[in-house]
């Protein structure tokens, strides 16, 4: 019961402190891969620690505590990240604050989970069933928060609630007068962080978002903040900025400028954007009969309607405004009459979720919803006149990208990169006579696009200064699974950590040469695991259980960052795919326990446990980029949840047949089973580092895959030797 409650607290803080780096972090995925990264580091030190403990088996109650009390201590720190390090709400911090938090915030809850597990199983009559608990708690702590704790009671206080739960089992089975003054004590702490709520509340969310906060909501998607500063209301979703209002000039530059290219503009599609003065000033033009307003979360306009003073956003009261909950991408797939107009307000492609709204493969779904005149405009932060290189990359390959998809394309300079988009060539303006004479038409007068103001945007001089920056940059067609303008953003922060060779050697280097000196370390590493002895039977299952580790983990990520590229939900599917994993393990260990596989024949069953391993990673890159691409939203997430389960399953397995093997199993008191654990761990955080870094935006989601595969067939080898050479009573005799 209390290792079960541990599980169930480590998915709960895990999701929770997930979810508060994507919102820090302006939804950049990396944060999730470092922060795993870290979470299994530390789990397995303190794994480690605990099964190396003098008096093996104690110390369970504390254990609990730390973490029950580090769990909700974690996720107020994250939020009162900004204050501490001196960014401002709505900016972008370091990678060095991303390398700093994600290192120390996990620490103390997982070294009291990884101790509590190595505790737990050493005390165990059977301990293939901590495993088992674990993992089955942690699966249904996952499909509580995602559907009661996270929509009913809010994030802060789900933690809470996990860390007294995790406290008081600690107090429960403390073996100690000093376990259960500590596990005392943290149940206590967690108590009264549960008590303090109406005050905790409001102070971080003022950590989060500055002074002024007049509206703050916790949604499945993301956290959402509505701050109010000298008159002016700004909204944060997911810790970046998303629009201010009133704020005409950019109202103005976003409706207008492609309103004014279209020859009778009636039917226009806003995708995120400005709900309130973009769709507003879309709104004036005489010829607009309809305006669809599509954003994934539908607690936004809620929000808009409930916290912005009368007036302020009448577009949302206008009959002609239809506002639609739903993706994006699902949105366009919808048949039904064209739109003339689109205008995208997605947010710069820092992350994944974002770059998917300047793929190849989005702007070629909206070239298909519009009209035979239909023209595109979206916006980017930069100035011409002083581009970075990352960011000249990042705008050269979002004009390669539209170029590829679009006959004509136009880029303007001004406060940000402005781009227009054309179905058919000839349509857009090359100089402002045309705009000034339909503004005139109109009978329009907007008070920021102003003759001078589009005689500076079409100015030759200053277009021919951005498209020579744009052209020297060499910009690459951004991809769903070949991300070139998250990779450019990722590029940017990695120049603040390494010298600029780092990314360019790992570019080359992911050739022929990189796959042969990959195949030849593999190679290596069988040979080494090969051993027939006893004891080098034991080193070489020992190998394995850290090869699958990293197999498992890098095949769980590859998960993550295929629906937040598919569908752009991972703050919200971060928990329920954590839970099928998890409920995957506990099948496995369930399978393993009650099943009497021993010596050889365990043996030979942990072999193909680990092919089974390699195949999926063989096999889950062209599911996702094929099939899985295709899919609708149910299905999709079907889809997921069962290969999330899958993974865990053959993850389950694995683990149990190794201890099967080693007799880690029957062995009470000893520390085995914490130092397996230590070992999966540790061979998950290996493989996590260098494919969230590097593997998945150099290589691709396909090439990460395979190439984490490869050390794993070595293994198989290993073992099947070991298997030959082993004795028909006991594999390790």
């Amino acid at each position: 019961m209390a290792v079960a409650c541990a599980g169930g607290a480590a998915v709960v803080g895990q999701a929770a402190l997930g979810r508060e780096l994507l919102g820090l972090f302006a939804g950049l995925e990396l944060a999730v891969g470092l922060l795993l990264f870290f979470w299994l580091a530390w789990a397995g030190l303190g794994g480690l620690l605990g099964s190396r403990a003098p008096r093996v088996g104690r110390g369970l109650g504390a254990a609990l505590a730390l973490a029950g009390v580090g769990l909700p201590l974690a996720v107020l720190l994250a939020r009162a990240a900004r204050p501490l390090l001196g960014v401002a709400p709505g900016g972008f911090p370091q990678l060095g604050h991303l390398l700093l938090l994600t290192a120390l915030l996990p620490a103390a809850p997982c070294l009291g989970l990884g101790w509590a597990f190595a505790a737990a199983w050493a005390g165990a009559a059977r301990p293939l069933a901590v495993y088992r608990a674990e993992a089955a708690g942690a699966a249904l702590a996952g499909l509580a928060f995602t559907f009661l704790l996270l929509p009913f009671l809010g994030l802060l206080a789900s933690v809470l609630l996990a860390g007294v739960l995790a406290a008081g089992c600690g107090l429960w089975v403390a073996d100690s007068r000093a376990s259960r003054r500590l596990a005392g004590l943290g149940l206590a702490a967690c108590l009264a962080g549960l008590a303090s709520l109406p005050a905790l509340e409001p102070a971080s969310a003022a950590w989060r978002f500055g002074p002024g906060v007049a509206a703050v909501q916790e949604t499945p998607y993301q956290t959402l903040a509505l701050t109010r500063q000298e008159g002016q209301y700004t909204l944060f979703a997911d810790g970046g900025w998303r629009f201010t209002a009133p704020d005409p000039e950019s109202a103005q530059w976003a409706a207008h400028l492609a309103l004014l290219s279209h020859p009778a503009p009636a039917r226009v599609l806003l995708l995120g954007g400005d709900p309130c003065g973009q769709a507003g000033e879309a709104l004036l033009h005489p010829s607009v009969r309809s305006l669809d307003v599509v954003d994934a979360d539908p607690a936004v306009p809620g929000l808009l309607r409930r916290a912005l003073p009368p007036g302020l956003c009448p577009a949302l009261a206008d009959a002609r405004v239809r506002v639609h909950a739903e993706d994006a991408t699902a949105f366009l797939d919808r048949p039904g009459e064209p739109w003339d107009v689109a205008l995208l307000g997605l947010g710069e492609p820092v992350g994944l979720g974002q770059a998917r709204f300047v793929s190849q493969e989005f702007l070629a779904a909206v070239r298909r919803a519009l009209g035979p005149d239909g023209v595109l405009y979206l916006a980017l932060p930069g100035n011409p006149a002083a581009l970075g290189p990352a960011q000249a990359r990042v705008l050269a390959g979002v004009r390669a990208t539209l170029g590829a998809v679009f006959p004509e394309v136009l880029a303007l300079p001004g406060a940000s990169v402005r781009f227009l988009a054309a179905v058919r060539p000839g349509l857009l303006p090359r100089d402002p006579e045309p705009l000034l004479h339909r503004l005139a038409e109109r009978g329009l007068e907007p008070a920021y696009v102003r003759p001078d103001s589009l005689a500076d945007a079409f100015s030759p001089w200053a277009r021919a200064t951005l498209d020579a920056a744009l052209d020297a940059a060499a910009g690459e067609v951004n991809h769903r699974f070949a991300p070139a303008a998250h990779l450019a953003a990722l590029r940017a922060w990695l120049f603040q950590l390494a010298p600029g060779w780092v990314l360019p050697a790992a570019r080359a280097g992911a050739g022929l040469g990189f796959w042969a000196g990959l195949a030849a370390l593999s190679g290596l590493l069988g040979w080494g695991l090969a051993r027939r002895t006893a004891r080098g039977v034991a080193r070489c299952v020992s190998g394995c259980v850290a090869l699958a580790g990293g197999a498992n983990m890098v095949l769980s990520l590859a998960l993550l960052l295929g629906i937040q590229v598919l569908a752009g939900t991972l703050a919200s599917r971060l928990a329920l795919l954590a839970a099928g994993v998890m409920a995957g393990l506990a099948l496995g260990a369930a399978r393993v326990q009650a099943a009497g596989w021993s010596g050889r024949d365990a043996l030979a069953r942990l072999a193909a446990a680990q092919a089974g391993l390699c195949l999926a990673l063989a096999g889950l890159g062209p599911l996702l980029s094929g099939p899985a691409a295709g899919m609708p939203g149910l299905a999709r997430d079907a889809l997921f949840a069962g290969l999330a389960c899958g993974v865990g399953l053959l993850g389950g397995l694995h683990f149990g047949l190794a201890a099967r093997v080693l007799g880690a199993d029957q062995a009470p008191g000893a520390g085995l089973g914490g130092r397996l654990y230590a070992l999966d761990l540790a061979g998950a955080a290996l493989f996590l580092l260098p494919a969230t870094l590097l593997g998945f935006p150099l290589l691709g989601f396909t090439g990460t895959l395979l190439a984490a595969a490869i050390p794993g067939i070595a293994g198989v080898v290993a073992l099947l030797a070991a298997w030959r050479g082993s004795s028909p009573g006991n594999a390790v005799s």
